[in-house]
């Protein structure tokens, strides 16, 4: 290795770059560059679910607060990733959405991590935390049977089931889609 690369090299490990051997030469790449060659996932790469098999992930702490931890599984065949927040919304029995206001950021349950890429290898998951109130606010609480996610800059809904009551008028919080779950309050 000549001088060039061996300080091109040096560099790299101390900025977290990668290096790309092209014959003779050597060019650097910095995360960044390597993160934008992993296309985005579509919806149709991806599945829904809800982690609600233990009590850390399926919150209902009291007090008329609910909260649960989604998932989005890459099914595709390819690494994708996702960035940030996606639309959330809840079915009723009948097929119809309910009134939802998200607010992003942190949950009641949850600190939310911010937005960051996640990269998903076939059947990786990422997770984003919600949370919402059973208690009636101006409007009764309604049930719903579904839950509707829309990924992060894509227009086409997943959804699967979840029963639940959903109060306060629809309000929800959402953390952005993390690579692992979200940290509990409390």
């Amino acid at each position: 290795m000549n001088i060039r690369a061996r300080r091109l090299t040096r560099a790299a490990a101390i900025t977290g770059t990668a290096l790309l051997t092209m014959g003779a030469g050597v060019v650097a790449l910095s995360p960044n560059a390597l993160a934008s060659g992993t296309p985005r996932c579509h919806t149709q790469d991806l599945r829904l679910g809800v982690l609600a098999d233990t009590k850390t992930r399926r919150h209902d702490p009291g007090m008329g607060h609910r909260g649960a931890t989604l998932t989005l599984t890459n099914i595709s065949k390819h690494t994708c990733h996702v960035y940030g927040y996606g639309g959330l919304s809840f079915v009723d029995a009948k097929g119809h959405v309910l009134p939802t206001v998200v607010t992003r950021g942190n949950t009641w349950m949850a600190f939310d991590p911010g937005k960051h890429r996640v990269t998903l290898a076939h059947g990786a998951r990422a997770y984003s935390d919600i949370s919402w109130s059973v208690v009636d606010a101006r409007t009764p609480a309604k049930p719903f049977t579904k839950v509707r996610v829309i990924p992060p800059d894509e227009t086409k809904a997943l959804t699967t089931a979840m029963s639940e009551l959903l109060g306060d008028d629809g309000h929800v919080a959402q953390t952005a889609w993390s690579r692992v779950p979200a940290t509990l309050r409390g």
